[in-house]
């Protein structure tokens, strides 16, 4: 393993916890293209996995052969996968949490979305469980004069009437106290709040679709697997995969593996990156929880060498972060009192609480006057040691919450390529898929593309997988990295891994 002070993206921590990392970001205008409104998919392609699928190889970077991709639809997928990958998928459900209500006594109109409940838990499963008045969200709450001690109202069917009392008020945000009545079925008060929202509550689409939610986006936003009830915002990546696809992926000749993991999608997600200093850029925070049987997955993936493809930035976000818990809790320094300089929240007391700050995982191990440089830890070795402290704490799953940012400069420890859609202009996850495919140039190259030969963008947009060149990646698994050791992932693109030629690719020049 190479010494963490000399991997380029990963280095010496700054004196403050929360200063951006060493290395050279990008302006916040190089994340910017002109997207027209008509690009912008408004409803899915029926039936999904007869979406358009541009497969982006930039593998054959590092032998000067530039950037390749090749015009599919995702039907086509298992034919442009390693065999035996590992598919993370993520299986959180968005909930029905856009409320149009209105002011009690005035009439005027109020819109509350539910973003993330703090009582009576964190936890989306335990707080949509609770009965009324015992749950409380962080809202962002639109309408005139709303403040701490408003009262707003949505009344139903079945005399069913949900309050909502706003007990405090921060810019758009508030702290929202819900409770619910029906004078004509006293029963449907010990509804719960989940099943409240069911009933009252809408789809919450993105803004950029322009148009009201109806009841065919009830399945259409979300993905067949979605299990996990939280999300304000689906994770778009996986709404193209059909269950016969997924079937055909598994059962098929290549036994490729799904496993599955949950980020509760925020509104944060659709915040672009403002001003024109990317370091400036305040990421959000988003819960994870991966289960013990997701993570003995991926600890024998890391350890045999075997792909690991993520379903969509959320699923990537959650990967690194479960990789970068593992390796602090390994850290010496983890356990001294003395480490204060490095990031405050990564050292938490249970593997269900973890923490992951925006910089920490550019920061962790560095050196500093109280730390000496150290070592990366194997993937495998990391990710054991977050099962093991599991098992030890009587769990079945680890987690907690990541700001990870990840931005070109950042090198990848548990992704050996991307499924994801085409993002909207200035978004965070620009950075991500540059990070990935070795800067932004070639992001810009693959979006010219697109537009330029009918690909529909954003969340019911077409499909893009990006293979990255290896100098993206971690030496930390079997045969990733420059210069690694071991077998290198047979991506059967380009006639690679199967024979042929380069019929039907085409190079993306400058």
């Amino acid at each position: 393993m190479e010494p963490l002070s000399q991997l380029k993206g990963v280095v010496s921590a700054p004196a403050q916890d929360d200063s951006p990392p060493l290395v050279e970001l990008p302006p916040a205008s190089a994340l910017d293209y002109l997207l027209p409104d008509v690009r912008i998919a408004k409803r899915p392609a029926e039936p999904r996995d007869a979406s358009l699928l541009l497969v982006s190889d930039a593998s054959t970077d590092q032998e000067n052969d530039g950037l390749w991709t090749c015009d599919a639809t995702f039907r086509d997928l298992p034919s442009f996968l390693p065999a035996k990958s590992l598919l993370v998928l993520n299986q959180s459900r968005v909930i029905t949490a856009r409320l149009l209500m209105q002011k009690k006594g005035t009439g005027g109109k109020a819109e509350v979305l539910c973003i993330s409940p703090l009582k009576p838990s964190w936890d989306p499963a335990v707080a949509l469980a609770a009965p009324s008045g015992q749950s409380v969200w962080r809202c962002m709450i639109g309408g005139k004069n709303i403040k701490a001690g408003s009262r707003l109202v949505l009344e139903a069917g079945e005399g069913l009437t949900l309050t909502a009392d706003v007990e405090s008020r921060e810019g758009k945000d508030g702290l929202v106290r819900f409770s619910w009545t029906s004078i004509f079925q006293p029963t449907l008060q010990s509804l719960s709040f989940g099943t409240v929202l069911e009933r009252v509550g809408k789809i919450p689409l993105p803004p950029y679709m322009n148009r009201v939610s109806d009841a065919a986006d009830v399945q259409d936003y979300q993905t067949v697997y979605a299990m996990a009830q939280g999300s304000v915002a689906a994770p778009t990546a996986g709404l193209h995969f059909t269950k016969s696809l997924l079937e055909q992926l598994q059962t098929g000749p290549k036994a490729i593996d799904p496993c599955h993991l949950t980020l509760h999608v925020g509104a944060g997600t659709f915040q672009p990156v403002s001003g024109d200093d990317v370091s400036q850029h305040t990421m959000h925070w988003e819960r994870v929880s991966v289960p013990l049987t997701t993570l003995d997955a991926l600890i024998e993936a890391s350890g045999s060498g075997r792909p690991i493809l993520p379903v969509g930035t959320t699923s990537v976000r959650t990967l690194e972060s479960l990789y970068w818990w593992g390796a602090q809790l390994l850290s010496p320094s983890s356990s001294s009192s003395s480490s204060s300089a490095s990031s405050s929240r990564t050292k938490q007391r249970s593997v269900l609480d973890l923490s992951l700050g925006q910089w920490d995982a550019y920061q962790f191990g560095g050196s500093s006057t109280r730390q000496r440089p150290c070592t990366f830890v194997p993937a495998a070795t990391a990710l054991d040691a977050l099962a093991k402290q599991a098992r030890e704490e009587g769990v079945e799953s680890v987690g907690g919450e990541t700001q990870l940012m990840v931005a070109p400069g950042y090198r990848f420890a548990l992704c050996d390529g991307l499924i994801t859609n085409f993002h909207q202009p200035r978004s965070t996850l620009l950075l991500l898929v540059g990070a990935l495919m070795g800067g932004l140039g070639p992001v810009h190259r693959i979006y010219r593309h697109a537009l330029s030969n009918g690909y529909r963008f954003l969340s019911f947009g077409d499909s893009n997988l990006t293979i990255p060149p290896a100098r993206t990646l971690l030496p930390v698994r079997p045969g990733r990295g420059v210069g690694a050791k071991g077998g290198v992932v047979d991506w059967p693109s380009m006639g690679r891994g199967g024979g042929g030629g380069r019929e039907g690719w085409t190079c993306l020049s400058d």
